[in-house]
C-alpha cells in the first residue's frame, strides 16, 4: 500500500509540475538551445599544469542540453586538493548566457555574459568581491584560456589558466 501512495505523490506532484511548463521540443526549448550553442565549444576535459608540474587544475564540461551545461574544476597541488567548483552555463531569462559558479562550498554567484562572440565567452558580475569578470577564450581545437580578472574593466587579468584538452576520464 506504501508504494501506491507513493507513486500517487509522485504521480501527482510530476502532473502539476508540468503543468505549467512547456513540453520538451517547444520553440522556448529551442530558443534555449540556440542560446548555448556559442558555448558547446566549452564541453569536454580540460587540464592546466603549473611548469613544474606540481599544481594541476582540471575542469571538465558537458555538453549542452536542456538550456543548460554543468562543470566542474578542481585544482591539486603536491597531490592534495586545494579547490574544487561547480559550474553551470545556462540561457538566462533575457536570451543570454548566465555563468553560475559555487567555489569550493562558498556561496553560489551569477555572472551574466557580456559578451558573446565565436571562441569567446565573457561573464561579469560587478558587485561580486573576486572575481568581477571571467573571459573563457578558445585559442584553437585543443587549447582554451581562462582568463580571471579583479575588475571589470582591467587591462590585466588577476590570473590566467592555459587548458589544454584531454581524454575525459572513464572508469
Amino acid at each position: 500500500m506504501r508504494g501506491a501512495c507513493v507513486a500517487g505523490l509522485v504521480m501527482t506532484l510530476s502532473s502539476s509540475t508540468l503543468a505549467g511548463q512547456q513540453a520538451p521540443g517547444t520553440a522556448r526549448d529551442d530558443a534555449r538551445a540556440a542560446t548555448l550553442a556559442p558555448a558547446a565549444w566549452l564541453a569536454g576535459c580540460w587540464e592546466a599544469a603549473s611548469a613544474t608540474g606540481r599544481s594541476i587544475t582540471e575542469e571538465q564540461w558537458m555538453p549542452p542540453s536542456g538550456g543548460l551545461m554543468v562543470g566542474m574544476s578542481r585544482s591539486v597541488r603536491d597531490g592534495t586538493a586545494r579547490g574544487y567548483e561547480l559550474l553551470t552555463i545556462r540561457a538566462g531569462d533575457d536570451g543570454g548566457l548566465v555563468y553560475r559558479a559555487a567555489p569550493s562550498g562558498q556561496a553560489v554567484t551569477d555572472f551574466p555574459a557580456r559578451s558573446i562572440e565565436p571562441g569567446r565567452l565573457e561573464f561579469v558580475n560587478a558587485e561580486h568581491d573576486f572575481p568581477k569578470k571571467i573571459v573563457y577564450t578558445r585559442l584553437d581545437e585543443s587549447l582554451t584560456e581562462a582568463a580571471v580578472f579583479g575588475e571589470v574593466d582591467a587591462s590585466e587579468p588577476a590570473f590566467t589558466l592555459r587548458y589544454r584538452g584531454v581524454s575525459c576520464p572513464v572508469h
